[in-house]
């Protein structure tokens, strides 16, 4: 579980008093110095040489990009949000964002070996600039035989819709001059937006645009999606989310099904500064047929 928290030097909340360091928190959104993983501050992780484990990432924070890196030994991503991808992918880093979660597999690892769990810095476009810090330190002690098995085939994820499949609803992101804040967070132009509803059963193609000069992670609550198209690009791989990052400047296109579960949903900016400042909005789900369809993952949500 990954956390910071903004303390004074009595260990104290900080809430920024003037004007100009209240703006740039509702701009940047809340980040600490005090790094925390599972509540803890630069805690010891232990693990077995020889043994592969499996690692779920929650990004809890506020506003904090975390570019998680194991000082350049390489992992498997195997799920995210929504479950397990079709394949494990082998990267040396990956981006997780306020609100997502990812699934790894970590080791096997040299015995005697230590190396810091840390994040990378990240450009997300705001006034503090990120840095490279550690968050946890993983020490490898005495060899055991390996329990893990990771087969080539974790699940198979039909395709819901064509990166080409028109869009059925624009939200668009953006940011606005505000005289009392310095600014307001915005979609389709206005500020906790009251959006169309959708029917249960009935296919959801949302194009999410960000017209603004910093990202957005975009979150759907209580809904798995796909993301079906990057700027004009099918993604590298198929997976079930419910917060994809959108940088400056770009659009990205999801498909989605509402199952039978009728009443008022919402989607938002995790950044929950940006969230507060307009970045939301509310629709209603609503059942024309008595369509007995279940979540696509298997998975429940949980909020």
């Amino acid at each position: 579980m990954i956390d910071d928290m903004k303390l004074d030097p009595n260990q104290a909340f900080t809430t920024p008093r003037w004007y100009i360091p209240r703006m740039v928190e509702r701009h940047d959104g809340r980040e600490g110095d005090t790094l925390l993983i599972n509540g803890k501050e630069n805690p010891l992780i232990t693990v077995h040489a020889g043994q592969m484990e499996r690692w779920r990432f929650i990004n809890a924070s506020s506003a904090r990009y975390f570019l998680l890196h194991l000082e350049g030994r390489e992992f498997k991503i195997i799920g995210t949000d929504g479950g397990l991808l079709e394949q494990a992918r082998t990267v040396k880093e990956v981006l997780i964002t306020p609100g997502e979660r990812m699934d790894i597999v970590a080791g096997p690892f040299v015995e005697g070996e230590t190396f810091a769990l840390e994040s990378l810095p990240y450009n997300r476009m705001t006034f503090l600039k990120a840095k490279r810090q550690t968050f946890a330190t993983v020490k490898v002690s005495t060899a055991k035989p390996s329990l893990a098995h990771l087969p080539e085939l974790l699940r198979k994820i039909e395709p819901l819709a064509a990166p080409e499949a028109p869009a059925s609803r624009t939200i668009k992101l953006s940011v606005g001059p505000s005289l009392k804040h310095g600014m307001n967070f915005l979609v389709n132009n206005d500020m906790h937006v009251q959006d169309q509803p959708v029917q249960v059963g009935e296919l959801q193609i949302w194009e999410i645009h960000n017209a603004s000069l910093m990202d957005h992670p975009f979150h759907l609550h209580g809904f798995f999606f796909q993301v079906i198209d990057e700027n004009g690009k099918a993604p590298a791989y198929r997976a079930w989310k419910d917060t994809v990052n959108i940088p400056p400047r770009s659009r990205v296109k999801i498909a989605w099904m509402p199952d039978n579960r009728p009443g008022t949903w919402m989607y938002h900016c995790h950044i929950i500064e940006h969230h507060a400042a307009g970045m939301m909005g509310h629709f209603e789900v609503v059942n024309g047929s008595k369509a007995d369809t279940h979540p696509p993952s298997g998975h429940t949500h949980h909020h």
